[in-house]
C-alpha cells in the first residue's frame, strides 16, 4: 500500500472558540486595498475548535485564473485580533466539459 506524501496529521491543543468571532478573505496580493472574496466562516461547536471557511460557486467561478493569498483570523470577545491560517491560492479554469 503506498503512502500518500501529501497529508500530514498536525495534532495541536484544541482551542475554545466560544466568544469568538472568524474573518477570512481572499486577495489578488497582500496589498490589495480590495478583496477578491469573503469567506462564509463558521465554527460549529466552538468549543471543538473547528473553522470551516467556504466560497460559494458563484463567487468561486467569478474569480479569474492566478495566484491569490488568503488568510483566516480569529478575534476573541475582548477585541484581540489573531491570525491563525495563511497561504496562497491558485485558481486555474476547468477543462473537463
Amino acid at each position: 500500500m503506498a503512502k500518500d506524501k501529501h497529508k500530514a496529521k498536525l495534532m495541536l491543543p484544541v482551542l475554545d472558540l466560544t466568544g469568538y468571532s472568524t474573518a477570512a478573505q481572499i486577495r489578488k496580493t497582500y496589498g490589495s486595498s480590495s478583496t477578491s472574496a469573503v469567506f462564509t466562516t463558521t465554527t460549529g461547536t466552538p468549543s471543538q475548535g473547528k473553522v470551516t471557511m467556504s466560497l460559494t460557486d458563484t463567487q468561486t467561478s467569478a474569480l479569474d485564473a492566478g495566484r491569490y493569498v488568503y488568510d483566516l483570523n480569529i478575534t476573541s470577545g475582548g477585541g484581540v485580533t489573531t491570525r491563525v491560517v495563511e497561504g496562497q491560492a491558485i485558481i486555474t479554469p476547468g477543462v473537463t466539459r
